[in-house]
């Protein structure tokens, strides 16, 4: 079992979860065809190397190309139910999404996982 331990002592963002996943392994052509089976559009997924106080990872960008209305709970799972995709992705869309969701802004430590959430193959 691979386990990723996230200590995050001043909170951590989507864009870097993505960043320090792709670091160790997850491909950006994997995840954005993961991303086109999501029933949304109009944004563009981008990753590129970068270094910031002789620190490197991965910079993940997700931009809008046009206005996106606000989503709530209800919203975000009906939008995971439709996505065209296994089961198996679907339940670790919500596992991210839940496990990340439900840490309170001042405890931002937790850990995944990550044969819930890798591919099979990395």
């Amino acid at each position: 079992m691979r386990v990723a331990y996230f200590d995050c002592f001043s909170g951590i963002s989507g864009d870097m979860i993505l960043g320090a996943l792709m670091d160790i392994g997850l491909d950006i052509d994997y995840l954005k065809k993961e991303f086109k089976k999501l029933n949304i559009s109009g944004y563009n997924v981008t990753a590129k190397k970068v270094e910031k106080n002789r620190i490197s990872g991965t910079k993940v960008d997700i931009t809008l190309r046009e206005e996106q209305k606000h989503c709530n709970l209800r919203n975000i799972n009906k939008i995971i139910a439709e996505v065209r995709t296994t089961r198996h992705f679907q339940n670790v869309m919500l596992i991210i999404f839940c496990d990340y969701s439900s840490h309170s802004t001042s405890n931002k430590s937790f850990s995944w996982n990550l044969s819930r959430v890798l591919p099979p193959r990395l």
